[in-house]
C-alpha cells in the first residue's frame, strides 16, 4: 500500500502493508498530536507507528492525506 502525505513543504510517499482506513486515520490523528512541530517529524512518527517506509516512486498512491486540510482522498 502506498500513501502520499501532502502538505505545503513537500509531498512524501510512504509504503507498507495493507492497513484499514480506520486504523490509518486513528494513527494519523495520534501522530499529528505527538509530532514535533519545530522538527516537522510527522512522517517519521507516522511511519514508526504503522511500520511503513518513505519511498521515492512515480507510482500513483492508493490514498492521499492532505495535512493542510486534514482530509483524505483517492487520486485519479
Amino acid at each position: 500500500m502506498i500513501i502520499e502525505i501532502e502538505y505545503y513543504k513537500h509531498d512524501t510517499k510512504i509504503c507498507g502493508g495493507n492497513i484499514s482506513f480506520s486504523e490509518l486515520n486513528k494513527n494519523i490523528i495520534q501522530a499529528e498530536k505527538i509530532c514535533d512541530i519545530q522538527e516537522d517529524n510527522f512522517v517519521r512518527v507516522l511511519c514508526d507507528m504503522i511500520h511503513f517506509d518513505v519511498i521515492e516512486t512515480d507510482e500513483v498512491p492508493d490514498l492521499v492525506y492532505d495535512r493542510d486540510t486534514k482530509n483524505f482522498y483517492k487520486p485519479h
